[in-house]
């Protein structure tokens, strides 16, 4: 999952980039891009909440810590 939501991240800079450079950028809706992006981001939200969730050490670890 994170290395998807690094892969569509990446494809969508690159894309962004070449249409920039190549003044193309009006032939492609801003709405694929912004929703790749937004796919892009939501995989690596994911993932970061489903490792959270799955962190028993973690939560461990903050109950018997000395406060």
């Amino acid at each position: 999952m994170e290395k998807a939501g690094y892969v569509i991240l990446a494809i969508v800079a690159a894309a962004w980039f070449v249409a920039l450079l190549m003044g193309l950028i009006a032939a492609f809706p801003f709405g694929i891009f912004g929703l790749l992006v937004i796919v892009g981001f939501g995989l690596l939200f994911a993932k970061a909440l489903r490792d959270r969730l799955e962190s028993v050490k973690t939560d461990r670890y903050s109950k018997e810590v000395e406060k």
